[in-house]
């Protein structure tokens, strides 16, 4: 058994342990959750450009109401 083979198995012996993993996992939680913000945000841009443009040419339009109520 070489370096290589002990140091692969001490590696291996780490990886499996649950502590490592949960660690691991909270780490890629923190490491993907701003670009999850931003694509969020970016995806409202889009969809709020989309909505003006679709606005303009006059695919929606706004009323007043004006309505007057009996019974509740």
């Amino acid at each position: 058994m070489g370096i290589c083979d002990y140091t692969l198995k001490k590696i291996n012996e780490k990886l499996a342990s649950p502590e490592f993993q949960f660690s691991v996992i909270i780490f890629m939680v923190f490491l993907i959750y701003p670009f999850l913000r931003i694509l969020t945000q970016a995806m409202s841009v889009v969809a709020y450009i989309v909505f003006q443009i679709l606005y303009r040419c006059k695919v929606y339009h706004l009323e007043k109401i004006t309505k007057e109520v009996d019974v509740i």
